[in-house]
């Protein structure tokens, strides 16, 4: 098998591939979007057959396999009602109620509260995606 692209590159890959899409009207269609583009990038480079849990409890394996943030990896954002982060182990996806998307890398020395606290603004983006208006997770809409 050819060499096996890290899983931020492959996830920037599933992103570059939902930017060439029409854009999604709703936080909850880009998260479908997601998770059916990783699903179908990373059933390729796996096999659709070769399912296996993201981690195991002995001794904390992960796979290599990239699979969708689940349900229970949402918070909240302070100051933003209309912005939802997805805890991914090395990202923090920022998915606005319009459709946007900014990803930024997770801090390992700081607190997920003090991130999230100081997410608008910061240096740590590694992916932007506007909204079908044309705007960013932290326009003024997602803050009331």
């Amino acid at each position: 098998m050819d060499r096996i692209r890290s899983k931020t590159q492959r996830l920037i890959d599933a992103l570059d591939a939902i930017a060439l899409q029409p854009r999604a009207k709703s936080g909850l269609e880009l998260y479908a979007m997601l998770s059916e583009t990783l699903n179908e990038r990373e059933d390729a480079i796996w096999g659709a057959d070769d399912w296996h849990p993201p981690r195991t409890f002995k001794d904390g394996v992960r796979t290599e396999r990239l699979y969708p943030i689940s349900t229970e990896s949402f918070v909240p954002v302070p100051g933003f009602p209309g912005v939802t982060a997805l805890l991914a182990r090395r990202e923090v996806l920022f998915v606005s109620r319009y459709g946007a998307l900014e990803v930024q890398e997770k801090l390992r020395e700081m607190d997920l509260q003090s991130q999230l606290l100081t997410a608008k603004g910061s240096e740590r983006v590694i992916y932007q995606l506007n909204d079908s208006a044309g705007d960013g997770v932290w326009h003024t809409k997602n803050a009331d």
